[in-house]
């Protein structure tokens, strides 16, 4: 009870400090609040990283650090490199499986699967109006 009427009684203090530290601190800020919940690494060693390749491991997109985040195997808890968001949540959809990775690639570079069909194939079969019964 003592520390919430502290709280009360000091919260714009409070809250002036807060945002003092987050505005000199803002990249530390960020790496705590939003990457090392799961990941057990520090802001160093995450700094480390990023300026040793400041791109996405996957597409090679350059990312602010700010945007870039923790991979890691979700078993061991390993940090395996830095991802953008969009490459990041490809992973998680696929359940970091390679299996189903490899599946996908597979489904894509099927050029002649049960549905596949080019531009042209498409049109022409718009053309043809079945017979009226």
């Amino acid at each position: 009870m003592a520390q919430k009427t502290y709280y009360q009684k000091n919260k714009k203090k409070l809250l002036k400090q807060v945002s003092e530290y987050k505005k000199k601190n803002r990249d530390k800020y960020r790496f705590y609040t939003l990457r090392s919940r799961t990941v057990k690494i520090t802001f160093e060693q995450y700094k480390a990283i990023y300026s040793n390749n400041p791109k996405c491991y996957i597409c090679s997109r350059k990312q602010t650090s700010k945007k870039l985040c923790i991979d890691h195997d979700h078993k061991t808890g390993k940090v395996r490199g830095l991802l953008c968001n969009k490459c990041n949540r490809a992973l998680g959809l696929f359940q970091d499986s390679s299996k189903l990775l490899k599946k996908a690639v597979r489904y894509l570079e099927n050029k002649k699967g049960p549905l596949a069909m080019s531009r042209g194939e498409r049109q022409s079969q718009r053309a043809i109006k079945p017979p009226n019964p």
